[in-house]
């Protein structure tokens, strides 16, 4: 009785209007790539009044980063060519929405260079700090994983730096590919763990099409949106909403479902919450 008063009252119209940001997801992992610098991550940032372009390799987690000389597509995509000419051409490129990647002329060149190309938000991690670390002893220092550092997994050698090293440790090796990956998929598994026990981050449950839903509120604003779910998005935890005459695309931590009690269901909830209230009738024996 008091879970179903408790969701009766959760979604009530003010309730549902009203209502508490919910609590993060659990992470959800990009799984490691079969090959070094098939699958890069790309991302724009600003440093000291100059623009930046950063490419990481999702294998061996390799940084290039170049400065830009204006903030078009054009400009990117001319780096990325210089990138790209140096380590090969990468099967996908993952980026997030921004104008330089979303235009007719990267989609082009995506097209020509035959790269698969996925909008997501990623590579925040790097930027301001893969200008102010050393990116040199970064790429040279080893990964906890698999003991080798991300130029050594890309490259199959260790690059010389200002640290005095053996000749034998400069020299190209080969490595078990396979067990690479696994060891670093399983790093990023003990990653997942960790930070989903220590943010307490949950796992949100699906939506169907004609589930009806709430939208987050845009920023500035504090109502939650009714809308109803229309498909299930290509992109990972993502949906297209309708609501009113526009369809969005938002993320599950963006959405939080409403069910609706139907009508029968509050009847007998009614029902049977009278009943252990209503005073019992009392049928006395009447005299003959």
């Amino acid at each position: 009785m008091n879970s179903q008063i408790k969701q009766l009252v959760k979604d009530s119209e003010k309730c549902a209007t009203f209502q508490n940001t919910p609590p993060p997801e659990s992470l959800k992992p990009t799984p490691v790539p079969d090959l070094s610098y098939a699958v890069v991550g790309c991302d724009l940032f600003d440093f000291e009044s100059k623009k930046y372009l950063v490419v990481v390799d999702y294998f061996s987690k390799y940084i290039d980063c170049m400065e830009l000389q204006s903030q078009s597509s054009f400009s990117t995509i001319e780096t990325l060519k210089c990138i790209f000419g140096t380590h090969g051409i990468p099967k996908e490129i993952r980026s997030d929405n921004g104008p330089q990647f979303s235009l007719y002329e990267f989609r082009n060149f995506c097209n020509e260079s035959d790269i698969s190309s996925n909008m997501l938000r990623l590579v925040h991690t790097f930027k301001a700090q893969t200008v102010q670390l050393s990116t040199q002893s970064k790429l040279t220092t080893p990964l906890e994983e698999v003991d080798l550092s991300p130029s050594q997994l890309l490259m199959g050698r260790r690059p010389r730096n200002t640290l005095p090293a053996a000749s034998d440790i400069l020299r190209p090796k080969s490595q078990n590919l396979e067990s690479m990956k696994q060891s670093l998929q399983s790093g990023k598994d003990k990653q997942k763990a960790s930070s989903d026990n220590k943010c307490n981050n949950k796992e949100l449950l699906p939506l169907y099409p004609t589930d009806p839903v709430r939208v987050m509120p845009q920023q500035g604003k504090k109502e939650w949106i009714p809308g109803v779910i229309v498909r299930h998005h290509e992109a990972p935890r993502s949906y297209t909403v309708q609501v009113g005459s526009r369809q969005l695309r938002r993320n599950l931590k963006h959405l939080r479902h409403t069910k609706k009690m139907k009508q029968l269901m509050t009847n007998r909830m009614m029902e049977g919450f009278m009943s252990k209230v209503r005073p019992k009738k009392v049928h006395k024996n009447l005299p003959v």
